[in-house]
Parts: C-alpha cells; sequence; structure tokens
C-alpha cells in the first residue's frame, strides 16, 4: 500500500480532477483524524471515560481515511498503463520529428482500414524490419543460446522501484528469446533476412521495455535515458530486453465472409487492461524454440500453431475432441512480417493472420464454458467481429486542420493536434458478439453460445493496428499479384 501511495504521487495532476479530489480528501482525512484522536486521548485521560464517543469518532476517522487510501489504490491501478508506458502517438511524434519530413516521420504508419470505406485512417508507429512477401522464404536464424541479456547497472540498482510499477499486474518469470541482430543480407542460400536470436528473462522485459516512461525521479525515465533520440537504438546495443513478441489475427471464414475473433483482456493484465488485442497476443515461448529442429519453420507457423492452441478456451468434452483437432489441424498460417514497436523502446514482434474454415457458432461451442483465467494477460471474454465492422473511433479533425494549407513551417504543428486526436482514440465493434456459457436449461452439458452485445469501444494495443497494417499491406500484395496476372 505504501509503495503504490508513493507512485501516486507521480501523477501529473492537472490530467485528473478526480485524482486531485481523492489526495485532498486522504490528507484532510488523515491529518484531521491524527488530531481528533489526539484530542480524544487527552479528554479521556483527563476526565475518565465520560468521552468513549470521542474514541469512537475518531476510529471512525480513521477507517474512513483507510477507504479513501483503498479508492487512491484503486485510482493507481486504473492508470498503472500509462505510467509504465506512453501508447500515445504525441509522444512519438515528438520523439521522431526531426527525421526526414518528406517521408512524415519514421516508423509512422497511415492507412486505411477499409479501403472503400470513408473513414478516418489508422496511424500506427511500427518499424518495420521486413514485409514477408519482400521474399516469402527468406529469413535465416542464428541461434545463441548461451548469450544472455542483463540489464545495465543502473536500471539494476533500481529494479525494485522498476518492478514494484507492475504491482496491479500478474507477472511470472521465464527465459524469454531476444532479438540479438537483425539484418538484411545475402549468404550462399541467397537468404535476405537474418535474425539473431540470444536469451533474455521476463523479469528483464519488466524492467525494460514494458516500463520505459515510468517516471523514476523527475524527468528521470528509461526513454529519456535511453531511447529519445530520432530513431530507435540499434538491436547489438540496446540496452532493452527486446524478447520476441507474437501477434496473430484469427478469422474465421464463413461463407466467404471474415469474422475476426477478439479476446478480451482482464484489468490485472500487464498492459492494455480492460481492452482488446490481436487473437493470439504472446511471446515466443523458449522451450518449444529450443527444441525446435527447424527454427526457420517455427518462426514461420509452428509457433503459432502450438500457442493458438494453448492461450484460447478451448473444451475439455473428449465428444468434441474430433472436432476440435480437425479445425486446428486445418488452419492456414500465414506469416506476416517482422517489425520493432516503438511504443516499448523498439520490442520485436512477429506478426501472422490465421484462417479457419468454420462458422461463428461451430467456433463458439468448441470453447470451454468454465474457463478460469489462470496465465498473465489472461484473456477475460471473447468476441467475434464482422471484419468490415471494426473501425477506429476517432475525433474530426479540427476547423484548423481542415483549413491550414500544409506548409514547411507548419506541417510539426499541424501533425501534432492529428496526434493529440489519435491518443483519445478507441477501437470501435459495431454488431460484436460475445462468446458466453450457455445459462438455459435446454442443454444437458454446459457449451458455450455466441450472444448480441451491444456496439462498443474500446482501448487496444497499438500491436493490434500494427497488425492490421501488416494485414492490409498483404491484401494489396495479393490484390497487385492477382491484377499481374489479369
Amino acid at each position: 500500500m505504501e509503495d503504490e501511495l508513493k507512485r501516486f504521487f507521480k501523477f501529473k495532476w492537472g490530467k485528473s480532477k478526480l485524482d486531485v479530489t481523492l489526495m485532498v480528501l486522504l490528507l484532510i482525512s488523515l491529518f484531521g483524524g491524527i488530531g481528533y484522536l489526539l484530542h480524544s486521548v487527552k479528554d479521556c485521560w483527563d476526565t475518565g471515560w465520560d468521552v468513549y464517543i470521542n474514541l469512537i469518532a475518531s476510529l471512525l476517522a480513521f477507517i474512513f481515511a483507510f477507504l479513501i487510501i483503498l479508492l487512491i489504490s484503486w485510482v493507481y491501478k486504473r492508470h498503472e498503463d500509462e505510467l509504465k508506458v506512453s501508447y500515445k502517438n504525441s509522444q512519438m511524434l515528438k520523439i521522431y520529428k526531426n527525421i526526414n519530413k518528406d517521408e512524415k516521420h519514421k516508423y509512422r504508419q497511415e492507412f486505411l482500414l477499409h479501403p472503400e470505406k470513408d473513414e478516418q485512417p489508422c496511424i500506427v508507429y511500427c518499424d518495420k524490419l521486413f514485409f514477408c512477401n519482400e521474399n516469402a522464404n527468406g529469413i535465416k536464424i542464428i541461434d545463441k543460446p548461451d548469450t544472455y541479456f542483463e540489464v545495465n547497472h543502473f536500471i539494476e540498482l533500481h529494479a525494485v522501484e522498476l518492478l514494484g510499477a507492475h504491482s496491479a499486474s500478474k507477472t511470472t518469470n521465464e527465459f524469454t528469446p531476444r532479438l540479438q541482430d537483425f539484418e538484411k543480407a545475402s549468404d550462399k542460400n541467397g537468404n535476405k533476412h537474418i535474425i539473431t536470436i540470444a536469451r533474455s528473462t521476463y523479469v528483464n522485459h519488466l524492467l525494460t521495455n514494458r516500463v520505459l516512461d515510468y517516471q523514476i525521479a523527475e524527468d528521470v525515465s528509461l526513454r529519456r535515458m535511453y531511447e529519445s533520440i530520432d530513431v530507435l537504438t540499434e538491436l547489438p546495443i540496446s540496452k532493452m530486453s527486446n524478447h520476441i513478441g507474437i501477434n496473430a489475427l484469427l478469422f474465421l471464414v464463413e461463407n466467404g465472409t471474415r469474422y475476426l475473433v477478439m479476446p478480451h483482456r482482464g484489468k490485472d493484465a500487464t498492459v492494455v487492461k480492460d481492452g482488446v488485442t490481436a487473437s493470439l497476443a504472446t511471446r515466443l515461448m523458449v522451450e518449444g524454440y529450443q527444441e525446435a529442429t527447424n527454427k526457420e519453420e517455427y518462426i514461420k507457423e509452428t509457433c503459432v500453431r502450438e500457442e493458438i492452441k494453448k492461450k484460447l478456451p478451448w473444451t475439455k468434452d473428449k465428444e468434441k475432441e474430433t472436432a476440435l483437432t480437425s479445425l486446428l489441424d486445418n488452419m492456414k498460417i500465414c506469416f506476416l512480417g517482422l517489425a520493432r514497436d516503438p511504443y516499448e523502446g523498439g520490442k520485436p514482434t512477429l506478426f501472422y493472420t490465421i484462417d479457419l474454415e468454420t462458422t461463428c457458432d461451430k467456433f463458439a461451442s468448441l470453447m470451454y464454458p468454465d474457463y478460469v483465467p489462470q496465465d498473465i494477460d489472461a484473456i477475460k471474454d471473447i468476441m467475434i467481429v464482422e471484419w468490415d465492422n471494426i473501425s477506429l473511433d476517432v475525433a474530426e479533425p479540427s476547423k484548423v486542420e481542415k483549413t491550414t494549407t500544409r506548409t514547411d513551417d507548419n506541417y510539426t504543428k499541424l501533425d501534432q493536434l492529428e496526434a493529440e486526436r489519435y491518443d483519445e482514440a478507441k477501437l470501435k465493434l459495431i454488431n460484436p458478439r460475445r462468446i458466453e456459457k450457455d445459462k438455459s436449461k435446454k442443454s444437458e452439458k454446459p457449451i458455450c453460445i455466441l450472444k448480441d452485445i451491444k456496439d462498443k469501444s474500446f482501448i487496444f494495443e497499438q500491436n493490434l493496428i500494427a497488425n492490421f497494417w501488416f494485414y492490409t499491406k498483404q491484401q494489396e500484395y495479393i490484390k497487385q499479384q492477382i491484377d499481374n496476372k489479369a
């Protein structure tokens, strides 16, 4: 509790009237309660126990103060994500503003989710290392299992405080594959993308990438010290753990219509609390990777096939085992590429799509109805929504943005106004359906069904938007190939 109160003082008070109010109430309650208790004790000492009621009142004051502390702890947990890492485009713009303006800004990707619709574009910061269709089979893995990343001395000194920043999150520790280096080169087999993988730990991730903007002291954070120049630090000299993430979009293809499976995370996730992520948002697991004899094939497909079986709450009904096995064996996995995440200091992620030829109802029936989240970043519930019904809920451009002609002098200011709008964006789902346990008495065994829910906008993981970008690029590539053949 004491640590959470210390971290609570790190808030920028101007951003939340609620936070200011709670802190004022806390101070009044604490000082008032102490004063009242001392006064009551003095009265009791002087006059006997005739003023017993005063002690009761003072105890009630302390109980009230304690409840205020609990409320403040709850507010801290609600704000924990933004204290640890800023996922705001406006901050990315400030950091990377000096890169060639003719390219706008390096890492800034702007695209339409549905090109045929009149909609606001999506904007995400993403450092693409390679797009798979540029050279579908052109990757080579250099594995260095005996090379381990260690945090530097400064991070080690502040390790207790940095780990404490995750107090509202469920955490773990295990070895993780680390992206040690990446280069575009040719070897005797013609490979163009050489990926060097070493080792780190999940705690190292919590001490670096996942706590990049935490204020260790005034104006002192890991981003400010190590990742505040115009470009991300090159991988071999990066001070970040940079373990490799996996991000996959799972599509249910029903009569030609594509439905996206969207997990809704719980409130104790390490990031994106109570928000939506890609269908599979996890990390490359060191056990499966080390045991793989063909590490290139493992990276391109096998890791996703293994993790989708583990991470989604599949049914345990033996009678459905054959149907489930058949479905999973026939999934089509497409490796989209590799990118670094500027929001988390260059953390690398592998991007994929998965296609399952099945109906939404059948998919729901293969879920486990009594699922209880156990893992970190566990799924709270699962929604299914048609791809065309997903959009970015962002405010319309201001009058200044609409009427001002861009020039060399004002393009940064206009981009800043745009970025601030996107800071508040949410992902809007129209006609979503949620997978729920069937509570009717029609079925003898507990099963899952789909239930219509109201249209809703969610906070989202930036890597989800990055995956949308990779997916739209893939669709453009496929369309171009078809047009070329025609």
